[in-house]
């Protein structure tokens, strides 16, 4: 998203635009998105099947 950003030529706006978008008003992380998997990948997860984890700020349930 940043490289996108830079790239557009009017980066401000489009980041602006992008986080009036989504519910959360922010960028998610690689971070975030790491601790998920780390989640499904740990013994923790052992009795989980079959599940869709969204991660997106919220942006699928508005």
């Amino acid at each position: 998203m940043r490289q996108i950003e830079a790239n557009s030529g009017a980066a401000e706006q489009y980041q602006e635009a992008n986080k009036a978008a989504t519910p959360l008003g922010r960028y998610g992380e690689p971070q975030e998105v790491a601790a998920v998997m780390n989640f499904l990948l740990s013994d923790e997860a052992s009795f989980v099947t079959a599940s869709l984890y969204t991660v997106d700020g919220g942006m699928v349930g508005q």
